[in-house]
């Protein structure tokens, strides 16, 4: 075992009650636990370890893949000669509780699933064929601090020290263990339940003001994974024993003292078995139903999510230009498109092209005899069905999410999210007035946000990551570029790097030179 436990206990282990085992969650640290640890240690026997790659534990390249953490956890159970213990596991710890109950039903008397990570496997399938782990691409370290930081809800003096804490935890895990955890998040989560888990009394727990595992897809899970219990945590979010973890206890405590399982009633049996024919009646649905990926981020390019073979042709009688209308606008009149598209002509000329463009792109989006149309086309309206995946429309989203957001931790995490999307051009080769103006005011918004971060962090002494942000929208920035140069100026003299600071003080007296006043 190369990672870090500690063994708590106000009373003997060799006590008949079974050791609580708290497993934490990606990019935190067994320290995560410090406010709850004092109201379970008069009750309980209680071991906290750090997984690998995380707090005091080291790193392998293998050590986060799922064999290996369930062997792992063996080994420490039985290092600590347990013979029944309950696992109580937040988010990613969740999965590794699951996990491990199932391979080691007999050494388990109960799990507490805290916020588990949870998807539906059927909605992971869906378009991830090749790649399971393409689901999780966005969501780097940075998506990850923005979750937990905005999900605190502890007030005053605590919220400021608690967010720090999480801040250190995460920021020392490295992208390996990132990559690994999230390849075993996408095995973990494509895996149905297991009939193992059936015997073994579970609580799942969910924090009120939630984000991120809300009480309404706690309520699916609970049918799902079919827990024999569902309880919500008022007034707190994703960490909810952080949060309030007088409540937290109070909830793990009497479930755990309950000395027989509870029988589900009969509206609870058919209820259950009802959601989960729905739930595979979806199932079957979602995987029948491919999604449209169309990129405009970096080089064009449009796709089925299944892998279906996609003609060539977008970049001919405006397919491409259309296409990108129509995500934006699913349902449109004739009439808007021609106003919108193509200003420049009569609209008779502009009506009469777009008959001609339209049948062009309905032959580009047809999948055969046999399946749902993409697009359908009626005398007055064009309309694009089915789902996307469209990598603008999430841009603009977060674009909109970090303007909004007023508190500095998170929309400062959330705009070094954004400067890992803004990898390439948007929208390279389109020239349309609609493309246009949504080029303007995406980089617009971001142009704003970057700056905004640059000084943030220029005011924490953080040099080197204002540069990122600053040289990422420098090339673009239009009216605000005499404010991107003075802050490159501020940041390379923090740095001392003297020859770069000259290099843009240049480069500023030449714009002011150029400038008209």
């Amino acid at each position: 075992m190369n990672f870090t436990y500690n063994l708590a206990s106000s009373t003997t282990p060799a006590t008949d009650k079974p050791a609580l085992v708290l497993i934490h969650g990606m990019g935190l640290s067994s320290s995560i636990w410090e406010r709850l640890l004092p109201l379970l240690l008069p009750h309980y026997s209680v071991v906290a370890y750090d997984l690998p790659g995380h707090g005091l534990s080291e790193e392998s390249p293998d050590s986060l893949k799922p064999d290996r953490l369930i062997q792992d956890l063996h080994a420490l159970i039985t290092h600590l000669e347990l013979r029944s213990v309950v696992l109580i596991g937040h988010q990613f710890g969740s999965l590794v509780a699951r996990a491990y109950a199932q391979h080691y039903p007999s050494y388990v008397q109960r799990i507490v699933y805290l916020s588990p990570l949870f998807s539906f496997p059927f909605l992971l399938r869906h378009g991830y064929n090749q790649d399971p782990a393409a689901i999780f691409s966005h969501l780097d370290k940075w998506k990850l601090m923005l979750d937990q930081s905005i999900s605190l809800t502890v007030h005053g003096q605590q919220q400021a020290r608690l967010q720090q804490q999480v801040t250190q935890a995460l920021s020392r895990v490295s992208d390996l263990t990132y990559r690994q955890a999230l390849n075993t998040i996408a095995v973990w989560l494509q895996q149905q339940p297991s009939p193992l888990l059936a015997s073994i009394e579970t609580l799942l727990l969910s924090g009120e003001k939630d984000q991120l595992f809300t009480p309404a897809l706690a309520g699916l899970v609970h049918v799902y994974w079919n827990t024999s219990g569902f309880l919500i945590v008022p007034e707190a979010a994703n960490l909810m024993f952080v949060d309030d973890p007088s409540c937290t206890f109070d909830w793990l405590h009497r479930f755990l003292q309950q000395q027989t399982s509870v029988s589900p009633t009969i509206v609870d049996s058919l209820i259950h078995e009802h959601m989960r024919e729905l739930l595979a009646e979806q199932s079957m649905l979602e995987q029948a139903k491919p999604a449209l990926r169309i990129q405009c981020i970096g080089e064009f390019d449009v796709s089925w999510t299944d892998g279906a073979a996609m003609p060539d042709g977008w970049h001919s009688r405006y397919a491409k230009n259309i296409l990108l209308y129509l995500a934006f606008h699913r349902n449109v009149s004739r009439e808007q498109l021609c106003t919108d598209l193509f200003p420049e002509k009569s609209y008779h000329s502009a009506l009469r092209n777009l008959r001609v463009y339209l049948n062009h792109i309905s032959k580009l989006l047809d999948r055969g005899q046999h399946q749902e149309k993409a697009i359908t086309i009626d005398r007055s309206h064009v309309h694009l069905h089915g789902e996307l995946a469209f990598d603008l429309l999430e841009l603009q989203k977060l674009l909109h999410t970090a303007s909004e957001l007023s508190e500095p931790v998170s929309k400062l995490f959330l705009c070094r999210l954004l400067l890992d999307k803004f990898t390439g051009p948007i929208l390279s080769g389109f020239y349309d007035p609609h493309a246009l103006s949504i080029k303007d005011r995406l980089e617009m918004q971001w142009e704003k946000l970057a700056i905004w971060a640059a000084r943030q962090l220029l005011s924490q002494r953080k040099p080197h990551t204002a540069i990122e942000f600053l040289l990422n929208v420098q090339p673009h920035s239009g009216v605000n570029e005499l404010q991107v140069i003075d802050l490159l100026i501020e940041a390379y003299r923090l740095l001392g790097a003297g020859k770069e600071q000259s290099k843009w003080l240049r480069r500023r007296r030449k714009l002011a030179r150029d400038t008209p006043t």
